[in-house]
């Protein structure tokens, strides 16, 4: 597709976020086999359940819009699930694998708000107004599933190495916003 104007801007980075969207369903639905971690099997079900509600919500933009989706390939979603394919080869340790499924779920999800946040400043023109509810509900479910999955992987991350130091473990590091102990 050309892009020869504003809302043909806009149509191709919808188009993007839909292709997003469908990629990255693929790679979570591989990351929830591999996750050992009950708790991150069930986030990244309940991914899924929300994935499938974003493609309608971004499906039902293209209709208010009075346009169809392209179809065309998300190099970047697709460079993330392929990251994540080539990185679980190589681990030695299965319970490794959470540790990867959360940093490449991270990453997916901030490309996801990303894209999300980039459209919301340009759906800003009155003309797209009708999009900006359906763009912000995604925007926001994508923003919640980082926090817990951020969350998640801190708890992943202090148990692993609790388990490989015998509980010796030096005290960690306050995250951002947690007080220090001293």
């Amino acid at each position: 597709m050309r892009v020869m104007n504003a809302m043909d801007f806009f149509v191709r980075e919808l188009d993007e976020l839909l292709s997003v969207e469908r990629t990255l369903t693929q790679g979570y639905r591989g990351m929830r086999e591999q996750a050992h971690d009950p708790r991150l099997g069930q986030l990244l079900g309940e991914r899924l359940q929300a994935a499938e509600e974003h493609v309608l919500n971004l499906r039902l933009a293209f209709e208010q819009l009075g346009r169809e989706p392209l179809g065309e390939a998300s190099p970047g979603a697709s460079g993330i699930v392929e990251g994540y394919r080539l990185a679980s080869r190589r681990l030695e340790r299965p319970e490794l694998a959470d540790l990867l499924i959360t940093g490449a779920a991270l990453r997916a999800a901030s490309y996801e708000v990303a894209g999300y946040m980039g459209l919301m400043e340009l759906a800003r023109d009155t003309r797209l107004a009708r999009v900006v509810g359906l763009l912000r509900e995604n925007l926001d479910d994508e923003v919640a599933f980082s926090q817990r999955l951020a969350n998640l992987s801190v708890r992943l991350a202090q148990r692993l190495w609790e388990a490989e130091d015998g509980g010796q473990a030096e005290p960690h590091a306050p995250s951002p916003g947690e007080p220090s102990a001293t």
